[in-house]
């Protein structure tokens, strides 16, 4: 039986799948479920439920990143930016392939993805710069 954090991810996918539908083909605005983006962030804070919110994270920025607004990205980059996450960093720089750990490199990938192509896209814009400031860091070399 899967456990209420994992129904909990399992569904919200369902219906951003659902939003993405909706937002292509009506120009629809998915409001309403961007107000599940904070609690799936403060999810990542418990054990319990950090698997699904990864996973649920990762999906959604490889498949419809327009989902999540500004502060959501800096949500993200706050939570990329944190000494946890220079620790998983350099875990797995040494080796250390726990399913956890990829799991959130995934997210890193996904997140580092969009970035990219945020930047190819506005790169005339200073929109971006905010959250590229952030990537600085021994744990990038």
């Amino acid at each position: 039986m899967d456990s209420p954090a994992n129904v909990m991810a399992n569904e919200s996918k369902a219906w951003i799948g659902f939003a993405q539908g909706a937002y292509i083909n009506t120009a629809m605005e998915p409001g309403p479920l961007r107000q599940l983006t904070p609690l799936a962030v403060s999810a990542l804070a418990h054990e319990e439920t950090y698997d699904a919110a990864v996973e649920l994270f990762t999906d959604v920025l490889a498949t419809f990143s327009a989902f999540f607004t500004a502060k959501d990205f800096e949500a993200f980059s706050v939570l990329l930016t944190s000494s946890q996450t220079q620790e998983v960093v350099s875990r797995l720089k040494a080796g250390d392939f726990e399913d956890e750990k990829l799991q959130f490199a995934g997210f890193l990938t996904a997140y580092g993805d969009v970035t990219v192509q945020d930047l190819a896209r506005y790169v005339l814009s200073r929109a971006i710069f905010p959250r590229l400031g952030r990537f600085r860091g021994p744990w990038l070399k």
